[in-house]
Formats: structure tokens, C-alpha cells, sequence
């Protein structure tokens, strides 16, 4: 083991020692990070420990059978199981649970929502402001700013794109018309 490892596995055993009066034990993340594979991590703890591991071992090996059990033992209240694992920063394993109870309890809204929590997220490229769209949305404000007072405006290299008091229905307007994308949406002072 390199010297992080050792370093690393005297500061895990002398937090142990302290937790192990409230029944528990953490694994460190850099631990986690610094071996490879899950496998790996495993052996290197079993074999390095000098303290009890196999809670926390048992805890990290679930089939997915188990995690298929596990949702049919929680039934509706499977989602508690997967906010403690996103709170505990394991969002892996709260896939893999979501994996089992769509597979064992089927879709629902609240299985709708935890996946589109955890999904990957999605980078969309976005255009720069050109300067000549700026110029000719601030000579279109100057022209016209008084007829719109107290509303919100989209505008679009000089051109109106919509207008409207409240900000939710102008923002519906332009996805409905196809024209959200690189508008510039501002409220005018009264």
C-alpha cells in the first residue's frame, strides 16, 4: 500500500474507534477514490483492517435481486431509501435501486421524478450574444420601451417577440411559438 493508503487507513481506524460506540461505520470517500474497482477496495479493507468491516463490506455488495427484495419489502416508501442514498452521496447506488423498483413495483410519478433527478445531465451548447443583436435590441428599447411599461418583453435582435404583465405566460408564448431560444426577456419599469 502507498503511503496515502496507510495514511488514509490510521485515520479511518482511529474514526472508527469513535463511532464504533454508536453502532456504525464509515467508509472514506478518498478511499474510494484512490482504489480502482469496487473489488479491489474490498480485498485491500479485508485485508488491511484491523477493525470490524464486514457491515460495512455486506452493506456495499447488493445483487440486484437484493435490491429487487429490498423494493418489494419498502413497497411505497421505497423513495426514503433513495433519498438516503443521494443525501449519503452515493447516487450509483440510488440508480441501481431505482433500476430494481421500476423493474419490481413499475412506473409511478415519484419513479418519474427520482430518474429524472439522477439523470445525466445534459450540457446544450448556447450561442454568444452577437454585438449587433445587442445594439439593435437597445435601439428597439429606445424606440419603444414607453408602450410597454410595467411588462415583460422578448426581443430578438431588435424585434418584439412577444409581450405580456406576467412573466410565466410571456415564457409560454415564446415555447409555444418556438421562439424562446436566444431571446433576451426583460420587465420594463413603470
Amino acid at each position: 500500500m502507498n503511503d496515502f493508503l496507510m495514511q488514509e487507513k490510521q485515520r479511518l481506524h482511529n474514526q472508527s474507534e469513535a463511532i464504533k460506540k454508536r453502532g456504525t461505520f464509515l467508509v472514506d470517500e478518498a478511499i474510494r477514490r484512490t482504489i480502482s474497482s469496487h473489488a479491489e477496495m474490498v480485498e485491500a479493507i479485508k485485508k488491511e483492517a484491523t477493525f470490524p468491516v464486514d457491515d460495512a463490506i455486506n452493506s456495499m455488495m447488493f445483487s440486484h435481486n437484493d435490491l429487487c427484495q429490498r423494493a418489494l419489502e419498502l413497497g411505497n416508501n421505497w423513495s426514503e431509501e433513495v433519498k438516503r442514498l443521494v443525501e449519503s452521496y452515493r447516487p450509483h447506488e440510488a440508480k441501481q435501486f431505482l433500476d430494481a423498483v421500476s423493474q419490481t413495483l413499475g412506473p409511478s410519478d415519484k419513479l418519474a421524478y427520482w430518474q429524472r433527478v439522477l439523470a445525466k445531465t445534459k450540457v446544450l451548447p448556447s450561442t454568444p450574444a452577437s454585438s449587433v443583436g445587442n445594439f439593435a435590441n437597445a435601439a428597439w428599447l429606445r424606440h419603444h420601451a414607453r408602450q410597454y411599461q410595467d411588462q415583460w418583453i422578448a426581443l430578438r435582435e431588435g424585434v418584439l417577440l412577444g409581450a405580456h404583465k406576467n412573466h410565466r405566460e410571456l415564457s409560454q408564448q415564446l415555447r409555444d411559438s418556438g421562439t424562446e431560444a436566444g431571446a433576451m426577456v426583460i420587465k420594463l419599469g413603470g
